[in-house]
């Protein structure tokens, strides 16, 4: 891989939203799509956009905005390890992939990731691309998955019945299918007619909502499982893993035989003062701000065991 597409894949990255944020980044992108929508049928006289223009542009916006959804997740589930690494071998840019010293430095290096790398060589120029790339990694077909995914929140804080985010799946794969088909023209040609009409790319649109929260659903219950759903709960979760962080600190050092060390201790002390004031540091106020501390501070813990690892052996 040249040294100049490894710099175009880091650029990338420095712009883009963090992989696990980016179905919210989504939903607000294909939001605004949907309000300009409503401004433009509610005005008279002067529309905020001409139609065709929106029209041309949504359909743009939205399958950009499916790449990139896709592309974070490909990337997080190739990364999160077994079995959707080893899946990722089936892929065809894997297959066509070349590991070269440049490349194999940006890993080690921590600049890129494996599955960041694959990720941006994929291709997603039509529906198929963007399913198959998932229902490989899976293991399983991706519309197959999505017509039982269902909004855990909705269910479990907000009390509503159990019901799939997808009432049609074959309607929403159909919607998407032509929505690809329609990008294509607009992008690679120039039809003497609009290929669709404004109310059509709304249900492109729209479609596009329901796959993103249906796949987002399905994968997070993959990877993360029963994941915390409300503040407090994510906060709780965030000092229980600080605190599993900290046993096992402690554990590698009583297995090392440095419990009473005097010269651990003092390290072990002055890691403390460093690490509490950093996570405090930019953890901003309100009512996330003990979750965030307790995750940099669980991170930090983290990059101390290695250390003490590689010098502890």
């Amino acid at each position: 891989m040249p040294r100049d597409r490894i710099a175009e894949i880091t650029s990338v990255k420095g712009r883009a939203s963090v992989p696990l944020a980016m179905s919210l980044l989504v939903n607000i992108t294909l939001g605004e799509l949907e309000s300009v929508w409503h401004q433009n049928k509610a005005a008279t006289s002067e529309s905020l956009v001409p139609t065709s223009r929106w029209t041309t542009f949504s359909v743009v916006r939205t399958v950009t905005a499916l790449e990139v959804f896709t592309r974070a997740w490909t990337a997080t589930l190739i990364d999160w390890g077994t079995p959707y690494a080893e899946n990722a071998a089936a892929l065809d840019a894997v297959k066509k992939a070349r590991f070269d010293f440049a490349l194999s430095r940006a890993i080690q290096g921590k600049q890129l990731s494996i599955g960041e790398i694959i990720a941006h060589e994929i291709s997603t120029n039509t529906l198929e691309d963007v399913a198959g790339v998932l229902s490989t990694l899976i293991g399983q077909d991706l519309f197959g998955l999505l017509e039982n995914a269902y909004d855990r929140f909705e269910v479990e804080v907000e009390g509503k019945p159990l019901v799939p985010i997808i009432q049609d799946v074959s309607k929403v794969r159909a919607d998407l299918a032509r929505l690809f088909q329609t990008r294509h023209i607009l992008v690679h040609e120039l039809p003497l007619k609009e290929p669709v009409t404004a109310a059509e790319a709304r249900g492109f649109v729209n479609a596009a909502q329901l796959f993103v929260n249906a796949t987002d659903a399905a994968l997070k219950g993959m990877t993360f499982g029963e994941y915390p759903l409300t503040q407090a709960a994510m906060t709780e979760q965030a000092w229980n893993q600080l605190d599993g962080a900290e046993r096992d600190l402690d554990e590698f050092i009583r297995t090392r035989g440095l419990t009473d060390d005097e010269n651990w201790k003092s390290l072990r002390t002055a890691f403390e003062h460093y690490a509490e004031a950093l996570s405090r540091w930019g953890s901003g106020s309100g009512s996330t701000t003990p979750m965030w501390q307790a995750m940099k501070k669980r991170a930090l813990l983290g990059e101390f065991l290695d250390q003490m690892k590689r010098e502890l052996g």
